[in-house]
This record gives structure tokens, C-alpha cells and sequence, in this order.
């Protein structure tokens, strides 16, 4: 999956996580927008959670960062 929705990517990533169909998911790569209200709790909370099904390959803040499945 490659993620660049301007801004819906914080509401997307909450729905599939909390569906647990991010467990289906091998590759993420996502943009997150920091011009959202509450961008960086938002992006903190949901990087949280991917962490428990996904391993961070790269991260460059408000950029773009790349998660893969954990085996």
C-alpha cells in the first residue's frame, strides 16, 4: 500500500487498524501531513500501534516512512 491522501491518511490508518485488517497489509508506505490539527499525536498514536503488527524500515518525519509485516 502506498499512502499519499493529503491529510485523510490519519483517518484511513485508524479504520484499517482498528478493523485489524492491517494485519493483511505487508508494506505500508505513507505520507503524513503535518498541516492536520493534532498531526503529530495523531501520527505518534498511530505509528504506535503499527509497531505491534508492522516494523518501521524507514522514517523521515512528515515525509514519508515505510513499514513492513512482522513475520
Amino acid at each position: 500500500v502506498y499512502m499519499n491522501i493529503e491529510g485523510s491518511e490519519y483517518q484511513l490508518m485508524n479504520q484499517i487498524i482498528d478493523t485489524g485488517y492491517i494485519s493483511n497489509i505487508n508494506f505500508i508506505q505513507i505520507q503524513f501531513h503535518n498541516f492536520v490539527v493534532n498531526s503529530k499525536e495523531n501520527r505518534k498514536y498511530i505509528r504506535k500501534k503499527l509497531s505491534e503488527t508492522h516494523k518501521c524500515i524507514f522514517n523521515f518525519p512528515f515525509v514519508w516512512e515505510s513499514w513492513k509485516l512482522k513475520n
